[in-house]
């Protein structure tokens, strides 16, 4: 039994993709498609949902040959920046999942050499590559920058089911939201476009990873960029304090979390830097995570917290459900390298 694997984020799912997809369809049994980024929280780079992308494929098929939507299988694949060796593993270990039982399996992994962030089609050596032409050079950052900038859904190698899907997200509270992403990202671009030394140009950053009683702290932003997203408190680093006084600093401005400073910083069980450039989408932003426990209040709750500054919400959340979230960026990532 012969089994493609498609691995990609389809962000959107353009006519790139349905070329690789028609090829895999014609020459196997099965094909797995590999959803990534699928426990991030919306942004320009990863607008839509898991299921959002399943329906535009599923669509894209039933508008064109709906006798081979019996051929696909989906995967999920979450992102982790910071323990990347456990994607791969993970992504076999699903796709080795969607295998018939009793079968003898074959796989091929399709796709094309587009640039860096092909580097994924090299880490499957249990897998045949097999190399697809790249379809006209289309590509899905292309069709993102012409939605959030001028609002344009194109027509320009974008299927049917696609298209119809981004016209009807426009009028979504999501989309709004994400203009307004798309908006701090471009001032940001702008307000240091003059900057000397831009290959040196980063943000430093702090956050609070605070665990009570099996619960985390966290807080949801009031503001672009990932306006309404849950995310650990933490925030930028003034040039006259160190990333411990900004961590401190951030959490009791944005929480009012009732623990003296002092006993805060004595609780600190672990840090870590956390510096990967694909963990933010504007101007690299490296941050320092503190890991950090807390003991309930005399009355067995968890101490008090109010939300201000750029949180509108904060709450203890149970630390099993919190790890099932889509969380701001990579904070999720971040609270796994701790717990």
């Amino acid at each position: 039994m012969k089994i493609g694997v498609i691995i990609g984020r389809f962000q959107p799912f353009h006519s790139g993709h349905a070329e690789i997809l028609k090829t895999a369809l014609k020459e196997c049994n099965q094909v797995t498609i590999v959803l990534g980024s699928a426990n991030r929280y919306r942004s320009v780079k990863n607008p839509f949902t898991v299921a959002e992308r399943k329906s535009m494929i599923f669509e894209y098929l039933m508008d064109t040959d709906p006798k081979t939507v019996n051929q696909i299988e989906f995967v999920e694949s979450p992102d982790n920046l910071y323990k990347e060796w456990t994607w791969k593993s993970e992504i076999v270990r699903r796709v080795n999942d969607t295998v018939p039982t009793g079968a003898d399996a074959k796989f091929y992994l399709y796709g094309h050499f587009k640039d860096g962030s092909s580097y994924y089609l090299k880490e499957f050596p249990e897998w045949t590559l097999r190399e697809v032409d790249n379809f006209h050079n289309v590509d899905a950052t292309s069709y993102r920058t012409t939605y959030f900038e001028d609002g344009i859904v194109s027509t320009y190698y974008l299927p049917k089911a696609s298209r119809e899907f981004l016209h009807k997200f426009k009028d979504s509270k999501e989309y709004s939201d994400l203009v307004e992403d798309w908006k701090f990202f471009k001032w940001e671009r702008r307000a240091f476009e003059g900057y000397p030394f831009p290959d040196t140009l980063n943000f430093m950053c702090s956050d609070a990873v605070v665990i009570c009683q099996g619960h985390i702290l966290l807080i949801k932003r009031k503001s672009a960029p990932g306006k309404n997203s849950w995310a650990l408190p933490g925030g930028f680093k003034n040039n006259d304090e160190s990333f411990l006084d900004c961590c401190i600093r951030e959490l009791k401005e944005e929480t009012n979390l009732r623990v003296p400073e002092k006993v805060l910083a004595g609780s600190i069980k672990a840090s870590h830097m956390f510096d990967d450039p694909r963990r933010s989408i504007g101007i690299p932003r490296v941050s320092m995570g503190f890991y950090i426990e807390v003991t309930p209040d005399n009355d067995g709750t968890m101490p008090k917290i109010r939300p201000a500054s750029d949180a509108f919400e904060a709450k203890w959340v149970n630390l099993s459900d919190a790890l099932a979230m889509n969380l701001f960026e990579d904070h999720l990532d971040i609270i796994r390298w701790f717990v």
